[in-house]
């Protein structure tokens, strides 16, 4: 060691015999969180035992006047060096002793939160945390693997999500076992986030065996098994395997029934997907049902301008669509429409949904010029929110060109199968729909 590191070891020392053994603890905590990131001072006030953040706050500018930690516009931070001499000043017992009450204080905060922009704080010191709480065999390590793989799931990071929830688990089954409950939530977690990335086959094998776990651990009819299940049936319904679907639908909706009653957020999502399941599978009429009574309960709780209610709306068209009741359908996707221009996300694609539905409404009532007032907004969020070449996009631009010929689809083909002679254009135009199909194939 040079004489100059000598001299900083000693600088070091000597600032930090100044703090009392209260002060030092707090250092010591911070010794464990991420390196050059602002320092949460609540958690430091629930490992220290200390309703008085004031005081808290004192000590660490205490600290910053002693060199022993930074102070930036973003609040107080530990560097490498004061780190490592803080943690060498215990031994390994005190250390893990420390360091395990400073991740469950994080556990303590992180169970509270659930936005990105509650957990965005905290997403650097839970991973740090992790790592060490890991190293050090430490059960609070899966929680803040999962914790973090949750921040980048509503981050849409699905990649790091995965990762995050993978490690999870690893440390989950080596100190709870997959029977645990914990197990299954982090699990669900990672089946989540394989279906967003539509990873099927491997979501649908996580949600199975969450299922057959949670049944076993807490009971056939507990409301962890009816997420389970409403995430398997939705699983199911991109594998195509409608009844399978619905069969689980059905069983989430009537568990979620029975515990919470009719008047419930989980209750009215039930009824939507079931009634969307039923969509797909042709039995309108029931679906009819199922969506009526989730739109009727959702605007019972959120009141009529809420995103879910658009939603139910939306599938209400559809369903009105299906089976030409073309007054009703446009009403609801206009309903729609109105929440969801409210709600002000310019990259919602059910919006762009309702917009082009309604457009094909509109088209067909030979109305064109909303129509592809419609078409256009449709368009535009879609390339957006979809790959170029993605066949919503390929199909809505055919659309706007048969607009520009003032026919619909039925009519061009009604006119094809009569024998009618076509114009050039129209012929061209066919040729394009039926080849973009087959090549979509």
């Amino acid at each position: 060691m040079t004489n100059t590191a000598n001299k900083d070891v000693m600088a070091i020392e000597k600032n930090y015999e100044q703090l009392d053994p209260t002060a030092q603890k707090y250092l010591l905590v911070c010794s464990f969180l991420a390196l050059y990131t602002p320092i949460p001072i609540d958690l430091i006030s629930i490992v220290v035992e200390s309703e008085n953040e004031d005081g808290v706050i004192a000590s660490l500018q205490q600290m910053t006047d002693l060199n022993l930690l930074e102070k930036t516009s973003d609040g107080f931070q530990i560097q490498p060096h004061i780190a490592s001499f803080v943690q060498g000043k215990f031994d390994s017992k005190k250390l893990k002793e420390i360091l395990g009450i400073t991740a469950k204080g994080m556990e303590t905060i992180c169970k509270s939160m659930d936005s990105p922009t509650e957990m965005l704080p905290y997403v650097k010191h839970a991973d740090t945390l992790a790592q060490k709480t890991q190293l050090n065999k430490l059960a609070v390590s899966g929680f803040l693997s999962g914790y973090v793989g949750n921040y980048w799931l509503s981050e849409g990071n699905i990649q790091e999500a995965v990762l995050f929830y993978r490690r999870a688990l690893l440390i989950i089954e080596k100190f709870s076992g997959i029977d645990s409950a914990e197990y299954t939530e982090h699990l669900n977690n990672l089946g989540s986030a394989l279906h967003k990335i539509k990873k099927l086959e491997e979501a649908k094998k996580c949600f199975e065996q969450v299922v057959i776990t949670d049944k076993k651990v807490l009971g056939n009819d507990h409301p962890a098994v009816a997420i389970g299940l409403n995430n398997l049936g939705q699983v199911l319904l991109e594998l195509n395997n409608i009844d399978g679907a619905v069969l689980h639908l059905e069983n989430a909706l009537k568990i979620n029934t029975h515990h919470y009653g009719l008047n419930h957020p989980l209750v009215a999502s039930g009824f939507y997907n079931l009634g969307m399941a039923l969509f797909d599978v042709g039995n309108l009429e029931r679906a009819k049902v199922e969506l009526t009574q989730a739109l009727a309960i959702r605007q019972n709780i959120y009141g009529d301008l809420h995103p879910s209610v658009a939603e139910s709306h939306h599938g209400l068209g559809m369903v009105f669509q299906t089976i030409d009741n073309i007054t009703e359908a446009e009403t609801n996707y206009r309903q729609a429409i109105k929440i969801w221009e409210n709600d002000k996300k310019p990259e919602n694609i059910q919006l762009a949904a309702s917009y082009t539905n309604l457009g094909g409404i509109l088209h067909v009532k030979g109305d064109y010029s909303d129509a592809n007032v419609y078409y256009l907004k449709g368009l535009e969020i879609f390339e957006v929110c979809l790959p170029a070449n993605d066949k919503t996009i390929r199909d809505l631009r055919l659309q706007i060109k048969l607009l520009d010929h003032k026919i619909s689809m039925p009519e061009l083909l009604e006119k094809m199968e009569s024998g009618e002679n076509l114009s050039p254009e129209l012929i061209s135009l066919l040729d394009e729909i039926f080849g973009a199909e087959s090549k979509g194939k």
